[in-house]
């Protein structure tokens, strides 16, 4: 839930490799259907997705980790990047 409050912070695994490992997701979801439709103009779609999901939510929720979970998720956001 984008909008609703963490109540753990998770790390490990599929984590290590991006912050966003659903925003990534879904944003390779559509890549994928661009590439099959063979035109330039779903790549227009894919990349307005990744900036109003980073815009939208990820730097809300990026501040609301940082206020609740302080130094630990500092830290961890200094190990793993936001998309790959």
């Amino acid at each position: 839930m984008p909008d609703a409050e963490s109540q753990a912070l998770v790390a490990g695994r599929v984590i290590c490799l991006s912050r966003n490992p659903l925003y990534l997701g879904f944003g390779l979801i559509l890549l994928g259907a661009a590439i099959l439709f063979g035109t330039l103009s779903p790549f227009l779609v894919v990349v307005v997705f990744m900036i109003l999901i980073e815009r939208r939510f990820i730097v809300t929720e990026e501040a609301m980790l940082e206020k609740k979970f302080g130094q630990v998720y500092l830290g961890d956001k200094e190990k793993v990047r936001r998309w790959i």
